[in-house]
C-alpha cells in the first residue's frame, strides 16, 4: 500500500507506511493551504481552494496547519517523522527562520520533502530528510525576498514546487523541479502584482498551472519554458487540466454540473463536455 505524509496543525509531520485507520499524531488535521489537489489528464480530482489531500504516484500526502513531542506508531501504522518545531530548530531551519510549514511530498526514492515559509530573505524553505536530519534544499531563487512554498507535488519526472516570493501587492511566483530532491531547476518568475493565486496544480510533462484572481490563468509547460497567459477563463472555472503537448482544459463547476472547456484558436474556449455528477445533498456533514 502507498505511504502517506501528514502535516499536522501543531507543525508536526507524521508518516504512515500503509493504509488503514489509526491516530495521526496529537493534533487534528485542518486545511490552511490555498492550492488545489494536483490535476492530471485524464484523471481529475475534485478542485478546491484548500488542500484536503494530494495523491501522488506510489505515495500520498495530506497537509494541515502550521506549528508535543514525538508520537509512537499507532495501530494504523502512523509514526512521528518530525516533532512540532523540529524542522525550525534544525540548523537549516534556523537559517531560514522558518515561520510555518505549508506542504509535503515524497521524492521518487521515497525521501520526505517538506515546504514552508522563511522570514530570512533568499531562502527557499524546502527541506529534505537524509540520515535522520532535515536539510535545506539549494535553489537559485531571488535574493532579498522572503519566500514561501505554495505546493509540493510528485510528478512522473520527480517533484515540482511552486514558490511565492515578495510581499503582498508586489509578489511573484516561481516553479522548481527536481528529479532527486537535491538538484533543482528554477523557472523564470511570474509577476503577480495585486493579483492573488486562487488555485494551482500540475499537469503532463512537468507542467505547472495557476488560476489568478483577475480571471486569467497561467501555464508553465516545464523546465526551460516561460509562463503563458491563457485567455480569460470561462465563468466558474475552478481548475485546469494540462495535457500532453500543452493542451489546456478549463474545468468549470456549477452545482452538480462540471463543464469542460477546451482552449481553442484566437483566444477562445470551446465547450467540450458537460458532466452531471450525482450528489446526494445532505447525505454527509
Amino acid at each position: 500500500p502507498a505511504a502517506m505524509l501528514a502535516l499536522l496543525a501543531d507543525g508536526a509531520v507524521d508518516q504512515s507506511s500503509r493504509a488503514g485507520p489509526g491516530t495521526i499524531g496529537p493534533a487534528a488535521i485542518t486545511t490552511p493551504a490555498i492550492t488545489t489537489p494536483a490535476i492530471t489528464t485524464p484523471a481529475i480530482t475534485t478542485p478546491a481552494i484548500t488542500t484536503p489531500a494530494i495523491t501522488t504516484p506510489g505515495a500520498s500526502t495530506a497537509t494541515a496547519g502550521a506549528g508535543a513531542g514525538d508520537t509512537a506508531a499507532s495501530p494504523g501504522g502512523w509514526q512521528a517523522l518530525a516533532a512540532p518545531g523540529a524542522i525550525a530548530a534544525s540548523p537549516d531551519g534556523q537559517h531560514c527562520q522558518l515561520t510555518g510549514l505549508t506542504a509535503v511530498a515524497y521524492t521518487p526514492a521515497g525521501a520526505p520533502l517538506v515546504g514552508g515559509s522563511c522570514a530570512w530573505p533568499g531562502v527557499p524553505g524546502i527541506f529534505t530528510r537524509a540520515g535522520g536530519a532535515w536539510q535545506g534544499a539549494q535553489l537559485a531563487v531571488p535574493r532579498g525576498q522572503q519566500l514561501s512554498v505554495q505546493r509540493l507535488t510528485q510528478t512522473p519526472g520527480g517533484d515540482a514546487a511552486l514558490l511565492r516570493a515578495g510581499p503582498d501587492g508586489n509578489a511573484s511566483l516561481l516553479a522548481a523541479w527536481t528529479a532527486d530532491g537535491s538538484q533543482w531547476t528554477v523557472s523564470a518568475s511570474l509577476r503577480l502584482g495585486p493579483r492573488t493565486v486562487l488555485a494551482s496544480g500540475t499537469g503532463a510533462a512537468d507542467a505547472v498551472w495557476v488560476l489568478l484572481s483577475d480571471g486569467h490563468g497561467e501555464v508553465l509547460p516545464g523546465p526551460g519554458a516561460g509562463w503563458r497567459e491563457l485567455p480569460a477563463l470561462p465563468r466558474g472555472t475552478a481548475a485546469l487540466a494540462v495535457g500532453t503537448g500543452g493542451t489546456v482544459q478549463a474545468l468549470a463547476v456549477t452545482g452538480a454540473r462540471l463543464t469542460v472547456y477546451q482552449e481553442a484558436a484566437r483566444g477562445t474556449w470551446r465547450k467540450a463536455q458537460v458532466i452531471t455528477v450525482p450528489i446526494q445533498y445532505g447525505s454527509s456533514s
